[in-house]
């Protein structure tokens, strides 16, 4: 705590009372009125506020989807920002003490995090039920935390340990005599996407290991012209509900 509030320029003794608090949280709340007033708009560090920029323009998420990703990555990464925020939510609705802090209306915020929302869908931003306020908004995986960490030259950067290029094939169409019907379709399908570029176009495959599934993706990744990648990615699922 007396690192993070001097950083504001308040000093305070490691032995703090209930009137000291008191009195800080009062500082604070004057520090904020007055930072409100020169600035509408609240930045994040230059190196965060970058990657978040490379992230608006590779996926098209909005500034507020952007700044939730942001609040999450440095609520699991700074401890000064974690106390504080978690300090404040003993006093505010989580949602009003996220719209707050990042200075988004609170409809927005509701709206983007609400269940099936396309950030919630992304798995970038978790919510959960805690009494900890870090472990209420979290970030889906360990990598995001780069975003807070060091500039990134491409979004590929952030999802090099869970997005990796797939192998080529060895094998071919030919290779599933009795899949090739419905190979031929399923070109057809993802060369329309293609060439719309529309997103969400989604093909099952199923059977037991071992039956060429891997394979199979690859062949018709070269069969579209299609640049193909391995996702290792866990959810936890105990987190969405």
């Amino acid at each position: 705590y007396c690192r993070a509030l001097a950083a504001l320029g308040i000093a305070v003794e490691s032995d703090v009372t209930v009137e000291d608090w008191k009195a800080i949280m009062l500082r604070l709340q004057t520090t904020y009125a007055a930072i409100e007033s020169r600035r509408k708009t609240r930045c994040f560090a230059p190196v965060l506020e970058a990657n978040l920029a490379l992230l608006r323009r590779r996926f098209g998420f909005t500034v507020t989807e952007c700044r939730l990703i942001g609040f999450a990555v440095l609520l699991n990464t700074d401890d000064a920002f974690e106390a504080i925020a978690r300090r404040a939510s003993e006093r505010l609705d989580i949602y009003r003490l996220v719209a707050d802090a990042i200075g988004i209306p609170l409809a927005l915020v509701t709206r983007a995090l609400m269940h099936g929302s396309r950030l919630r869908r992304s798995h970038l931003v978790m919510l959960a039920t805690s009494k900890k306020l870090s472990e209420v908004i979290t970030v889906g995986d360990d990598s995001m935390r780069k975003l807070a960490i060091s500039r990134l030259h491409c979004v590929d950067d952030l999802f090099a340990d869970v997005l990796k290029p797939a192998s080529p094939p060895e094998l071919a169409r030919d290779d599933f005599p009795h899949l090739i019907p419905a190979f031929d379709e399923v070109v057809r399908l993802l060369r329309r996407s293609l060439d719309k570029r529309r997103a969400g176009t989604n093909v099952l495959l199923h059977g037991v290991p071992g039956t060429g599934k891997s394979q199979l993706c690859r062949v018709l990744a070269r069969a579209v012209g299609a640049e193909l990648f391995e996702v290792s990615s866990r959810i936890d699922h105990h987190l969405e509900k």
